[in-house]
């Protein structure tokens, strides 16, 4: 009884938690600066962030944003991942609706695309999606697992579930 109201307690914390992650995403693949960024640096590569997806920049739509996550290098740059919180559902859905989908029709991240963006999920929403995807990675029907922005795990083979 004890453990179970434990695991329902965690479970209504966690959507309390997501709610107030709704309005922002997470920005991978812009690199980082060495030293400090300043936000005036930062500000302009959210800005470089909309002109590639061809939307434009609009300032009052940006509540904050900033670094956030581990740094990691690959192929001699140094990155690290940008939260961007908006402020308004509406702002937030035109930045994610337009970015570059990580997969197209089953084919790997396109190239020349410079950043992906994902939704801020809470720690214990992540680890569920990294199971399902790892769970489905042997399927051979299966082309890809993501959330959508209802925060329902989705998978496609032939059509999306």
């Amino acid at each position: 009884m004890q453990a179970n109201l434990i695991e329902k307690l965690e479970v209504k914390c966690d959507n309390a938690q997501q709610y107030s992650h709704r309005l922002s995403v997470r920005v991978y693949g812009v690199e980082k600066e060495s030293g400090d960024e300043s936000e005036t640096i930062l500000e302009t590569k959210i800005k470089e962030c909309y002109t590639e997806i061809q939307i434009p920049y609009e300032k009052n739509e940006i509540d904050r944003f900033h670094r956030i996550g581990p740094i990691y290098k690959q192929d001699g740059k140094t990155y690290q991942a940008i939260i961007v919180k908006f402020r308004s559902w509406e702002a937030r859905q035109k930045f994610y609706e337009g970015r570059h989908r990580r997969y197209i029709k089953g084919v790997k991240k396109i190239p020349g695309v410079k950043f992906t963006v994902s939704l801020d999920l809470t720690r214990r929403r992540y680890l569920l999606l990294q199971e399902a995807r790892e769970y489905c990675k042997n399927h051979d029907n299966v082309d890809y697992v993501n959330v959508n922005c209802s925060l329902a795990i989705k998978f496609k083979d032939n059509k999306i579930h």
